[in-house]
């Protein structure tokens, strides 16, 4: 018999559940499977059509496999499982290991017994699966989540500005779609995590936007569904109220800063499930632009961090032909571009510039953050913000000769310390550092923080309603916790000594922290959160967090930061209110 991955996949979910006596609803399928509901209910009804498997209940539907589901269920699991035999394999790992041995030499059928299963042929192709396991090896989860949410945030930004030639409510048939779900089923998870306790799906609903846009006029019954998927998703448990439509939300893992590395975990790997993770050649690409500006050449041989770990794997030729399809220059795949000026239908979210002899890649998350002003304009429109960025950035990289190679290095760093960039600067121009450096805050390529800068290329979904608390806290976070193996210790006692208590417990003893070395690194950073108003000192051990909202605040910055969303650097909060407000707004509560 021959069926394809995704029946294989629900009969394997199906049959693991009755294994250790369980009969398995959607919600159920939908956690061993990292898939939707939707796609759960759709593949369900097919392998009933087929007479492979059957309801045995309706409210809520539960699943039985037959005697001919149960049979394929055998032969597959045999393969996979050999030597165990009859021993008891979770659901979601007979799911992994089923996955593994699929794809492990990237044929386009292979056997289980009798039973052919038949491969998704891009996966194949593209080797997607070494692929997305070398870029969780070098940039790992919370930050590639980052890139998904802010490529997310992006379309939806110029597909409802009309740059991009996808209609907004058509993004749900393209392949951004997948990012742009789990981004949400995040935000409606996050709610009560960072309470704590069980909250009301309509106070949840109030909070949204922390890492998605929402569309206007977004409904209580659209908001509930994606509840439903973190539910799926294992990141929290609704509860039914007294009342019919009454729903509460309860956090199904551990609260404090633990969850957001949970969250991270599941998003990523829900966003990196066979054959969702068809997707993967844009975002390397994406990815690569958005931190770096890089040239066309660049990328076309694969020079930048991301497509340089997977040059390897899938070869020079092809990510040649992926950067082509994506840039608009030559059609090759089914996918939209990202380019304003594709041919053929694109997003809109990247411009490609000639700087000089170069063509360079510029985001429209990169352009709104330089020119921020643009956004309190009544005439604001992404095309001006493009063509305003452009102009500033060719100022420095083309008439001002040696601050071009300045500001390069800016890029290629993301963070400077202050000594840093003094150096760097008194490197190339025998001049005031500081005078420099005000000049490029003064034309949006650099935002000061504490004790250094970022440049624009940092890595953040800019929302239209964060205000400039959230940024400053945001920076200093993202400053103090970047480890990636520099200074360990240091980090580790940040972690566990003084933000999970602040968080957690709402106060830290900072007396005991050793060595005095990080004792004196810890007060100062904290010293930076008393002059934003989120800490307070009571003696010289004593640190608490001056209010429930500041601990709300620290949290979600804490968020932000390990879901590799990184430093929002948003323009001020503003009078005038961009047209941008009408497109992305307030969620209405809609029962």
């Amino acid at each position: 018999m021959k069926i394809g991955e995704s029946y294989a996949r629900m009969i394997l979910a199906i049959g693991a559940y009755e294994d250790i006596g369980i009969e398995p609803t959607y919600k159920d399928i939908a956690r061993a499977t990292n898939r939707s509901l939707s796609r759960v209910r759709t593949a369900a009804n097919k392998i009933m059509k087929e007479g492979l498997a059957i309801k045995v209940s309706e409210n809520p539907v539960k699943l039985k496999l037959t005697e001919k589901g149960r049979e394929i269920y055998k032969q597959i699991r045999s393969e996979i499982v050999g030597q165990i035999g009859n021993a008891k394999v979770y659901p979601s790992q007979l799911i992994k290991k089923f996955d593994e041995k699929l794809y492990e030499d990237y044929r386009r059928i292979r056997f289980f017994g009798d039973v052919a299963v038949s491969a998704d042929v891009v996966v194949s192709k593209l080797k997607l699966p070494e692929v997305v396991k070398a870029l969780g090896e070098r940039f790992g989860p919370a930050l590639l989540f980052g890139y998904v949410a802010e490529l997310a945030t992006a379309v939806q930004i110029a597909s409802a500005s009309a740059i991009g030639s996808i209609p907004f409510n058509s993004l749900s048939k393209q392949i951004i779609n997948a990012p742009i779900r789990v981004a949400r089923v995040t935000d409606v998870a996050l709610p009560p995590h960072m309470e704590g306790t069980v909250i009301p799906l309509e106070r949840a609903v109030r909070s949204l936007s922390f890492v998605s846009l929402w569309p206007n006029r977004t409904s209580y019954r659209d908001v509930k569904s994606y509840a439903e998927e973190a539910d799926a998703l294992g990141l929290i448990r609704m509860v039914k109220g007294l009342q019919d439509d009454e729903v509460f939300l309860e956090p199904r893992l551990k609260t404090g800063i633990d969850v957001v590395e949970k969250i991270s975990t599941i998003g990523f790997d829900t966003l990196t499930a066979v054959p969702s993770r068809a997707w993967i050649p844009m975002l390397t690409i994406y990815g690569d632009i958005t931190t770096r500006f890089p040239t066309l050449q660049e990328l076309q041989s694969a020079e930048t961090p991301m497509l340089s770990v997977i040059r390897d794997i899938v070869g020079l030729d092809r990510i040649e032909k992926w950067v082509n399809h994506v840039l608009g220059i030559k059609k090759s795949m089914k996918v939209p571009a990202l380019t304003m000026e594709a041919p053929y239908d694109t997003f809109g979210v990247v411009k490609l510039i000639k700087i000089s002899d170069e063509q360079r890649l510029l985001t429209l998350t990169v352009a709104r953050r330089i020119v921020g002003e643009a956004l309190q304009e009544d005439s604001f429109n992404l095309n001006s913000v493009y063509s305003r960025a452009e102009e500033r950035i060719r100022r420095v990289l083309v008439d001002s000769g040696i601050y071009g190679e300045i500001l390069k290095e800016f890029i290629r760093e993301g963070f400077i310390g202050s000594e840093e960039a003094e150096r760097i600067i008194k490197k190339y121009v025998d001049e005031n550092p500081i005078v420099i450096l005000k000049d490029f805050e003064s034309l949006g390529f650099i935002q000061p923080v504490g004790f250094g800068y970022y440049s624009a290329w940092t890595i953040t979904p800019l929302h239209h309603n964060q205000n400039e608390t959230i940024r400053t806290l945001l920076a200093w976070l993202a400053k103090e916790l970047r480890s990636l193996g520099r200074d360990e210790e240091f980090n580790q006692i940040l972690y566990e000594n003084v933000l999970r208590n602040l968080i957690e417990r709402g106060e830290v003893n900072i007396s005991t922290i050793q060595p005095y070395k990080a004792l004196v690194r810890v007060a100062r950073s904290l010293t930076t959160l008393e002059k934003m108003g989120i800490v307070k000192f009571e003696g010289d051990e004593v640190v608490k967090v001056t209010d429930n909202n500041a601990r709300r605040l620290l949290m979600q910055a804490y968020i932000e930061h390990r879901l590799g969303l990184g430093l929002a650097l948003e323009p001020y909060e503003k009078q005038k209110k961009p047209k941008l407000d009408e497109i992305v707004a307030e969620i209405v509560v809609e029962k």
